[in-house]
C-alpha cells in the first residue's frame, strides 16, 4: 500500500489532487512551529 502514497508540494497540488482522476485522500501534517495570526 505505501507505493500509492505521494508527496504533496506546493507546485504539484493543482496537477496530483486538483484535476486527479478518481477520489483523493489527502492526510497534512504540520512539520516545524505553526504561530497563529
Amino acid at each position: 500500500m505505501s507505493d500509492k502514497i505521494i508527496h504533496l508540494t506546493d507546485d504539484s497540488f493543482d496537477t496530483d489532487v486538483l484535476k486527479a482522476d478518481g477520489a483523493i485522500l489527502v492526510d497534512f501534517w504540520q512539520s516545524g512551529a505553526v504561530r497563529a495570526k
